[in-house]
This record gives C-alpha cells, structure tokens and sequence, in this order.
C-alpha cells in the first residue's frame, strides 16, 4: 500500500503516524457508510419486486427494473464527456493557477521590464479559456440533469403506473371494458 504526505495543511504538525490513522479511519468510516447505502438500497429493491411479484406478478416488477436499468445504462453513458470535461476544467485551473503564481513571484521585474501587457494577455487567455469550458460544461451538465430528472422520474413514473394497470387488468378481466 503507499500512501503519499504532501504538506496541504498544518495537520502534519502532529506526526506522520497520526495523520495517516486519521486518513485511514476516515476512509474506513466512509466505506462501510458507502456499503451500507448500496446493501440497504439494494436489499430494499430486492424485497420490493418480491412483494410485488407475489400480489401482481413477476411481469411487472421485471420490466419497471429493466426499465431503469436500461436508464441508468443509458445515464451513465451520457455522463462520460462530463468526466472529460471535468479533467479538462481541473487543467485548465491549474494552468490558470500557475500563470497567476509566476506572476507573482515575478512581480518586480514583469514591472521593470514594462511587460504588464504580455503578462496580461497570457492571464486573460488563460482566464478565457476556463471561462469558456466552464460554460459548455454548465450547458452540459444542465442537460444531463434534465434528461435524468425526467427518465428517472417522469418516464419511470409512467412506465410503473403502465405495469401496475396492465398486471392489475389482467387479473381483472371484467374490468377492462
């Protein structure tokens, strides 16, 4: 296992040691929250598409979790760029953070050398293309929230009440019309 101190606050003030039995109870703490968010979620679905596999039929359940399955496929895959996006937005910040950084530490003689204008240029260009990216990833990622929030929650809800009645019509034939 390595595990890598790097100087990003005073808490290595204390010792190595304890900064690390910090961190790793912190990590453990976060895991086990972490497993059970997924064992309680999916233990939850798992009891839910028995009960109602029981009163109504398997038919139903099975396709409401088809049916999101198939979105979360579908969501996750969409949400691919928003990671490269993302790789691209912590570069750029860090170009930006950089420019800025040697410009500081230069100060003096960006000064006496009268190159305000250069220096200039180079902290807008690179201000400007962070600026832009951000604003394509908003756009993006403002999308993504739209078409989740609606397969999740709008088309779901359709498709489940779609099942329910079809399960419930069937076992009631003389309710159909």
């Amino acid at each position: 296992m390595l595990y890598r101190l790097t100087r990003v606050d005073d808490r290595l003030k204390e010792g190595p040691q304890h900064t690390i039995s910090e961190d790793a109870a912190e990590f453990a703490r976060v895991l086990v929250e972490l497993f059970r968010r997924v064992v309680s979620s999916l233990a939850n679905i798992a009891i839910y598409c028995y009960r109602l596999g029981q009163s109504i039929g398997v038919g139903a359940p099975a396709a409401l979790s088809g049916f999101l399955l198939a979105c979360g496929a579908a969501l996750n895959w969409l949400r691919r760029p928003g990671s490269e996006i993302m790789a691209q937005r912590k570069r750029l910040q860090g170009e930006l953070q950089h420019v800025v950084g040697r410009l500081s530490a230069a100060a003096e003689e960006v000064s006496f050398y009268r190159g305000e204008g250069a220096e200039r240029a180079t902290v807008l260009g690179a201000l400007g293309r962070l600026v832009g990216l951000h604003q394509m990833g908003s756009g993006f990622e403002q999308l993504v929230h739209f078409l989740e929030t609606m397969l999740t929650k709008r088309v779901a809800a359709m498709v489940g009440f779609v099942c329910m009645a079809r399960a419930f019509f069937a076992y009631h034939p003389g309710m159909s019309g």
